[in-house]
């Protein structure tokens, strides 16, 4: 398992999971290179990287492509269809997951981790939102968390600077 934890005296552990070559992934990696797990193109690579939203962390990064078709959560690797899986994750046991789908259609995700981990918080888009925007947002949210900003207020944060989508965001419950 590759994390990364902070240097506070109490630490943080962060787990992103993202395709190799996305630009959060690429962000995350230039900073700490244990902070990302790769999940592959593959069909068992992507199902290997979901068995992650269950290991202990304080929060986890889900990064990847929703659907426009709500009703149908699926997690995409590319535009292959061999590279979708059915997006069923164990419980999950850290308390907050921040999802960073561009392409939308977060209702089914968000509807299947609270239902399997009703504990757990949900950063996400409520809409669809551009991929680039998406990435910059995050990795700041992801920052200021490592510095010990509470998740909402790291959204915030990263919502007063301008980022392209970042209306869109909402932490749920």
């Amino acid at each position: 398992m590759q994390t990364y934890t902070s240097g506070m005296s109490s630490p943080r552990k962060v787990i992103v999971i993202g395709y190799h070559t996305s630009k959060l992934v690429r962000l995350v990696r230039a900073h700490d290179e244990r902070w990302a797990v790769s999940r592959g193109r593959s069909e068992s690579k992507l199902k290997e990287a979901v068995k992650h939203l269950a290991l202990p962390a304080d929060l986890i990064v889900l990064e990847g492509h929703g659907v426009l078709r709500e009703g149908k959560p699926m997690f995409r690797g590319s535009n292959s269809a061999a590279d979708e899986i059915e997006f069923a994750p164990p419980e999950i046991v850290a308390p907050q997951l921040i999802m960073s789908f561009c392409h939308g259609g977060s209702g089914p995700f968000r509807s299947r981790i609270t239902e399997q981990s009703p504990d757990t918080q949900v950063l996400g888009p409520r809409d669809e939102v551009n991929w680039k925007g998406c990435a910059d947002l995050v990795y700041e949210v992801i920052e200021s968390y490592l510095e010990g900003v509470d998740l909402d207020a790291a959204l915030r944060s990263a919502q007063g600077r301008g980022h392209r989508d970042a209306e869109l965001w909402e932490l749920w419950p």
